[in-house]
C-alpha cells in the first residue's frame, strides 16, 4: 500500500483545516537492519490502543492514528490526552525491537486550532 500512504500523510500534512497535531517521528525511530517490518509492530499497537484518538479525514469518516513508511513513522493526536498513551506505546516499543527513539530529531507540528500551542508535549521540537 506503498503509494497510498504517501499521498495521504501528503494530503493530511497540506491541509490546516484539519484539528488536531502531526508527529512526524520522521529519523527519530530507527531499527535494527537485520530486522524486518520492525515499524509494523508499533504501528499495530498505536491503531490497537483506544486512548490513542488520532484525526479523523476531512469529508470521511476515516481517521488515522499513525503512518509508516520503512523506519519513518507519524503518529496522529487530536486531544491532549493522545499524548501520555503514544509516548507509552513509544516506551514499550523501544527494549522490545531494539530501536531508538532520537527526540532531539523528532518534530512535532501544531495544526487547526493548536497553531499557536506553545508547550512541547512529549519532549520534541514543535512548529507551526
Amino acid at each position: 500500500i506503498d503509494g497510498i500512504v504517501i499521498p495521504l500523510a501528503a494530503a493530511i500534512w497540506a491541509n490546516p483545516s484539519i484539528d488536531g497535531i502531526v508527529i512526524p517521528l520522521a529519523a527519530a525511530i530507527w531499527a535494527n537492519p537485520s530486522i524486518d517490518g520492525i515499524v509494523i509492530p508499533l504501528a499495530a499497537a498505536i491503531w490497537a490502543n483506544p486512548s490513542i484518538d488520532g484525526i479523523v479525514i476531512p469529508e470521511t469518516t476515516q481517521s488515522i492514528k499513525v503512518s509508516s513508511y520503512a523506519d519513518d513513522t507519524t503518529g496522529f493526536i487530536s486531544s491532549n490526552h493522545g499524548f501520555a498513551p503514544l509516548d507509552e506505546e513509544l516506551q514499550l516499543y523501544q527494549p522490545a525491537s531494539g530501536a531508538k527513539l532520537n527526540r532531539s530529531k523528532s518534530q512535532g507540528l501544531w495544526l487547526g486550532p493548536w497553531q499557536y500551542r506553545q508547550d512541547r508535549p512529549l519532549d520534541i521540537t514543535w512548529s507551526r
